[in-house]
């Protein structure tokens, strides 16, 4: 079997973004993450991030525009969307 080279291009494209891309299933669960992200969020292994829920990493005021993105794009299958959070870094401050 042959590799696909549109899979090749996204995992570059993803991978070497300077904006933090992260891939999240329905239940808010990190399940890739670019190293800008982990850079953003001061983390070092991706083990950190892939794994958790991105609620985890998002200032308490913001777990609703989670679930509300939960809700619209899973549930009620929304093409596309925009997001305003706020996440928090491993020292503690918000960005």
């Amino acid at each position: 079997m042959f590799p696909d080279p549109s899979q090749d291009r996204f995992r570059t494209v993803f991978e070497n973004s300077p904006l933090g891309q992260k891939i999240i299933d329905p239940d808010l669960v990190i399940r890739q993450a670019n190293p800008a992200v982990l850079a953003m969020l001061g983390l070092t292994h991706p083990e950190e991030l892939v794994g958790h829920q991105i609620l985890e990493f998002t200032h308490p005021d913001y777990h609703a525009h989670w679930h509300d993105l939960q809700e619209r794009l899973w549930k009620h299958k929304m093409p596309r969307f925009s997001l305003e959070t706020c996440l928090v870094r491993a020292d503690g401050s918000s960005f």
